[in-house]
């Protein structure tokens, strides 16, 4: 599994005709220093905006998109010792869609600006993905637009449950934006695949399971096809 909860992330495949940490910067906007995908810019904007009028300083920002080198040095960080990271190719950063900042916002999450943060980062489609790493990060955060935060488990399909050895988190992104998660679990003579669509659900699940990985659609139909056949899974 990666790193980086994955499964909070509005990007499990390519936007725009491009490949994770291969956009083109000229396919991105600027703030702080730093690129975002052009709504996440603009929601950025705004959120700096409101954040300086309410707390009478700057919300700062350490980083923003990441290319494959810049993913890759940060995954040999985190190798070495460092903070967090997705493997290369795999990161929201990578998708112009992850934020980490700094200043009071990285030093902590009970600053008076980090709980500003929480209050009010959901009405901008920005929240902190980073309290659901394995290792919390007060400075990750992650842009979802119009789906932050919102519940969906009236949407949710349910696979029955053959097992409780759940165990492996899956992601894809739908062609029409939305996103879905499922737990699968591998059980002697048994497997079970449970489908929902509701990212606090997911992260939840994320806690216990460990994080999602992203996966295209074929490979998504291949594992339900196998999980729901009800059919053992083999190592």
């Amino acid at each position: 599994m990666g790193a980086e909860l994955a499964s909070t992330a509005a990007a499990a495949s390519a936007w725009g005709g491009y490949a994770n940490g291969q956009i083109p910067l000229s396919e991105l906007t600027q703030v702080g220093g730093y690129y975002f995908r052009n709504d996440a810019a603009q929601a950025m904007v705004a959120l700096r905006m409101a954040y300086s009028s309410a707390l009478g300083r700057a919300l700062i920002i350490n980083d923003g998109y990441r290319d494959l080198a810049g993913q890759q040095q940060a995954w040999n960080d985190y190798q070495q010792g460092g903070n967090l990271a997705a493997p290369p190719g795999t990161s929201n950063h990578g998708w112009a869609l992850a934020v980490d900042f700094g200043g009071e916002v990285y030093g902590s999450s009970t600053s008076a600006g980090h709980q500003w943060l929480q209050a009010n980062s959901a009405a901008y489609g920005w929240w902190w993905a980073g309290r659901y790493f394995s290792q919390v990060e007060s400075w990750h955060w992650e842009y979802t637009g119009s789906d932050t935060q919102q519940h969906a488990e009236e949407n949710a399909t349910l696979y029955r449950r053959n097992n409780n050895g759940m165990s492996s988190l899956f992601h894809i992104q739908n062609t029409d934006g939305t996103h879905t998660w499922a737990l699968a679990g591998d059980g002697v003579g048994a497997a079970a695949w449970l489908q929902i669509t509701d990212v606090n659900v997911a992260n939840g699940l994320a806690l216990q399971h460990g994080n999602a990985v992203n996966v295209d659609w074929g490979t998504w139909q291949a594992w339900k096809a196998a999980y729901t056949s009800k059919q053992p899974i083999q190592a």
